[in-house]
This record gives structure tokens, sequence and C-alpha cells, in this order.
């Protein structure tokens, strides 16, 4: 007898990818399973990080490759939102950061987020692990009463 396998997930996720390819490289073999499974998958870029590419490169040659990523695995255009800060920097426009990921969370009320890793380095990685965060505080009047969802998050 083959052992039952359950895969037990929300109706909608929503994947915050610091750079373009932090999504798939982070989560991508759970986002092609849920996918498969039927859920709302939505990514969110913040950096395209644009700075950091070969002189003579195309300025949106790392959003393309990460639509075309996207696309192998199956998210629908429509859920994705691309967002054009400058790598390395999210930290000067937390605020900023901090209001895309309430709107996203406003609009979209996943079940899970994905996040990067609380113990990843990179100050862009460490910038939306924080930011969701400060979504989370119960505190109120702050940003935690602004998106009324009690939404799991997990590190990848």
């Amino acid at each position: 007898m083959e052992p039952l396998t359950v895969l037990i997930v929300p109706k909608r996720i929503l994947v915050l990818a610091p750079h373009t390819d932090d999504a798939e490289l982070g989560a991508g073999g759970s986002m092609a399973k849920w996918l498969e499974a039927g859920v709302d998958l939505h990514v969110a870029v913040f950096s395209t990080a644009e700075d950091s590419l070969p002189a003579g490169s195309s300025p949106s040659q790392l959003a393309d490759e990460c639509n075309a990523s996207l696309d192998v695995l199956g998210v629908k255009p429509e859920n994705r939102t691309i967002l054009h800060y400058p790598v390395r920097k999210l930290g000067y426009h937390r605020q900023e950061v901090l209001e895309n990921i309430v709107e996203l969370a406003r609009r979209l009320d996943p079940g899970w987020i994905l996040i990067p890793s609380g113990s990843d380095l990179h100050q862009d990685h460490a910038t939306i692990h924080d930011a969701v965060g400060v979504l989370q505080r119960p505190l109120e009047g702050g940003a935690g009463d602004l998106v009324k969802v009690n939404v799991p998050v997990a590190g990848v």
C-alpha cells in the first residue's frame, strides 16, 4: 500500500521576493506544487537589480528573465508585481516597501505569505523579512491593524 500524501494549502499564497530570482530559487519547487494543487499564487518582486547588470545589458533583462521563469512555473501574469527599487537599497525605502506589502496583503488577503529567512544576511532580504514583522505587530494603530488578517508567514 502506498503512503497517503496530503497537501494542505490555503486558497491564496503571496511570495515576497526581494530580487527577480529569489522566489524561484527560494521556493520554486513549492510554488510548482501549489500551482499544481490549484492555489492562487501571487509573486511580488521588489528590485529588478538593474544596477547589478553588466554594462551594455538591457535594463529589463532581469525582469524579463523573472517573467520567463514565472511563465515556466505557471504563475499568471496578472498575479505578478514587479517593483523597481534599487538593489541593495531597499532599507532606504523601508516605509514605501512596508506600504507596498500592506497594500498587497489588503488586496489579496493571502492565507500564507512567504518571506526571506530571518537569518539571511543580505540587506534587501532582511528589509523584506523585517517589514513583514512590522506588518504582524498587534499594536493598536500600528501596521498590524492595517491588515485585518491572521496570516502565517514562512521564511524560505
